[in-house]
């Protein structure tokens, strides 16, 4: 994904939308998830009917901090993710200020 490594900038309260789309025929992206919910929050988000292959998820800025955002697609898993290559894993750094 060419966003993955990068840095974003929220200010508190405010809603950030991640979408992943995985190459034609081949396995989905797992949903995103945060690395602290109290800087970030996962909140449901009624618009996110996705076409196949794509994959999302919305986040809160809550408190103050940094935290990234990662999903992975097979044979990767979050657990294996510092391990994956980027075509298998993605991540942001989000920083709430």
């Amino acid at each position: 994904m060419d966003d993955a490594g990068s840095t974003v900038c929220l200010a508190p309260n405010a809603t950030l939308t991640v979408y992943l789309k995985a190459p034609a025929g081949e396995s989905s992206w797992s949903v995103p998830v945060a690395s602290d919910r109290h800087v970030l929050a996962s909140v449901p988000n009624g618009a996110l009917t996705l076409p196949i292959g794509v994959t999302g998820a919305a986040f809160r800025a809550g408190r103050r901090g940094v935290a990234s955002i990662s999903a992975v697609r097979s044979p990767c898993t979050i657990d294996s993710i510092n391990t994956c290559d980027t075509t298998h894993s993605w991540r942001a750094r989000v920083v709430v200020s």
